[in-house]
């Protein structure tokens, strides 16, 4: 077995979607002047790789306290969507070719992933509204992109409405195609997104 982190590390240099703030890491304690180390930490509930629940953008959605630790976790399947241009979404007719399954988690790995380390790039390879209603009938889990957001507004509400978790920030930089189980554990938090430490499991 082996597990693959693809969590971005989080610190205060990292990319930012326009507008949030940054990460205040803030030592307050240290083992010199008080026997140990304490760490103030102030960050977005959307910051680096991070789950999006319904209440994300619906009025009456439900947060990541009020889901089973069971949605968070699944059989996966990683998409090699390297060909599609910047600026260019994912649809439908990318989706069809590959054998998607009810209740699979399923992530994009685009062109973002060559890019996650530069300043923001609002030409970014996203879902398109007709992509998240093929996802949507097909009944998944879970959806993830390799970049800060999976598209507008109406493709979050299109998959949130039907609790099709969504993922961002994933980072599938070093990630070949295939089969995985994923993990991507949130805090227990009342909130409506939350930084996750996302793995995906393979079998030796």
């Amino acid at each position: 077995m082996k597990i693959h982190d693809i969590s971005i590390l989080i610190n205060e240099n990292m990319l930012l979607y326009p507008g949030d703030k940054s990460i205040e890491i803030r030592q307050v304690k240290n083992v010199d002047s008080n026997d140990w180390n304490l760490t103030n930490i102030t960050l977005s509930s959307h910051l680096g790789t991070h789950v999006d629940s319904p209440k994300h953008v619906l009025k009456d959605g439900i947060g990541i306290d009020q889901l089973g630790i069971e949605k968070f976790t699944g059989n996966s399947q990683v998409l090699d969507l390297r060909s599609i241009p910047f600026g260019e979404k994912i649809t439908q007719k990318h989706l069809k070719p590959y054998l998607i399954q009810k209740n699979d988690i399923i992530l994009f790995k685009t062109r973002n992933s060559s890019i996650l380390n530069e300043g923001y790039n609002p030409n970014h390879v996203e879902l398109s509204l007709l992509g998240a209603q093929y996802l949507v009938d097909l009944k998944i889990k879970a959806v993830a992109i390799d970049y800060l957001s999976i598209g507008t507004k109406d493709v979050h509400e299109m998959l949130l409405k039907s609790n099709i978790l969504i993922y961002e920030t994933v980072n599938l930089s070093d990630i070949e195609a295939g089969n995985y189980f994923f993990m991507g554990l949130p805090l227990k938090i009342p909130t409506e997104g939350s930084p996750v430490r996302a793995v995906l499991i393979q079998n030796a």
